[in-house]
């Protein structure tokens, strides 16, 4: 039989006449001054709760008892201990596991080089690599001299040296004389060893010797040396752009179509137009948070050639600073910047823009 405990502090005579007024049986009843503890059926409770809230009786729940309600403690109480175990399994599994791969101290030797070398793919469960098996395979990588490999809770950490490089060995010996890097005009030119055959001011072709691998002596005779020295030049860049005063061009003809695609990460897949010619906007009308997905919509407008009027003049100041632009990343870098400048040459049909730069910087290097 199912139980419930209550206690009230209301006049006893009060509340017995209430509750059995209900129709409640009440059962243990234990008076103490003004409070009153009892028990009923589980089944009566919702009757007696009624009945006391209507009559303003204040009251509360002690405990309940029963079959059903001991199965029901039994049941919470093993589910707790089930979420423990499962959790406690789950960290198991989690420290059992290896996540990842951590490689430190190359610089030189490809990461996935070493990661091939490893062996060892997270993640992995219940892993157990052979650390000296890799270390193994590590050194003989080329460029590795010596690895540690080192399992640190779900990462393995691989610490790698590696080999020092070649020293390069600089010929202060064999005659080679100092040409020049580029056309331009000399404006310095210093020899250390060897003979200074050009002077600021002269103009050189790239590979031209500025300074010889040789100097002379007091009795009027070349002595072969290694040519050392620094020179620097003034190296004038261009670039020149035709832009014709008439052009085709891509216009709309007014018809469209949309089509929708679902967006998968791994899977790309777009609906071909059936227009020949045309231009795209892409939306992305539904993006979940949840799910990795997105659902694209994109519109395709026809196009055909059509031959129109360019204006240049409308254009020049971009056009002259796009070109400047393209000039400068293709430029070396190094050196001092001097100055830029255009050139605009009109002709019937088209346009020539040409851009110019200089730069200043060293430009004697070895043959």
């Amino acid at each position: 039989m199912e139980k419930t405990k209550l206690k009230t502090e209301s006049p006893p005579v009060f509340v017995i006449n209430a509750l059995n007024s209900a129709g409640v049986c009440m059962k243990k009843i234990i008076k103490d001054g003004k409070k009153l503890t009892f028990e009923i059926n589980r089944k009566e409770k919702p009757a007696a709760i009624q009945t006391m809230e209507k009559r303003n009786i204040s009251y509360s729940i002690l405990s309940e008892r029963g079959i059903k309600t001991d199965a029901r403690r039994l049941l919470m109480r093993v589910g707790m201990w089930a979420g423990i175990i499962i959790g406690l399994a789950l960290i198991f599994l989690y420290s059992a596991s290896l996540l990842r791969i951590r490689v430190i101290g190359n610089n030189r030797v490809d990461e996935a080089k070493i990661l091939e070398a490893a062996g060892v793919n997270p993640p992995i469960l219940f892993a157990s690599p052979d650390l000296d098996k890799i270390e193994k395979r590590l050194v003989a990588l080329e460029g590795v001299s010596g690895a540690s490999v080192v399992r640190k809770g779900t990462t393995l950490e691989i610490t790698v040296l590696e080999e020092l490089p070649d020293t390069e060995i600089i010929d202060t010996k064999t005659p080679a004389p100092l040409v020049a890097a580029e056309d331009c005009v000399i404006t310095r030119i210093v020899a250390t060893q060897g003979t200074a055959v050009v002077k600021a001011g002269d103009t050189v072709k790239k590979g031209d010797i500025l300074i010889a691998a040789y100097i002379t002596d007091s009795e009027g005779n070349q002595v072969p040396v290694r040519a050392m020295g620094e020179a620097d030049g003034m190296v004038y860049y261009q670039r020149h752009a035709f832009y014709s005063h008439r052009m085709i061009a891509k216009v709309r003809t007014g018809a469209k179509e949309e089509k929708t695609v679902m967006e998968i990460p791994g899977l790309s897949y777009q609906k071909p137009s059936s227009f020949v010619s045309y231009d795209t906007e892409t939306k992305v009308i539904l993006c979940s948070n949840i799910l990795p997905f997105k659902l694209i919509k994109t519109t395709y407008y026809e196009t055909r050639e059509q031959e129109t009027d360019f204006n240049y003049e409308a254009l020049r100041l971009r056009l002259i600073e796009e070109n400047l632009e393209m000039l400068k990343a293709s430029v070396p870098k190094g050196g001092r910047f001097v100055n830029w400048w255009y050139l605009e040459k009109r002709l019937d049909k088209n346009t020539i823009l040409s851009i110019y730069y200089q730069m200043e910087r060293a430009v004697a290097v070895r043959p």
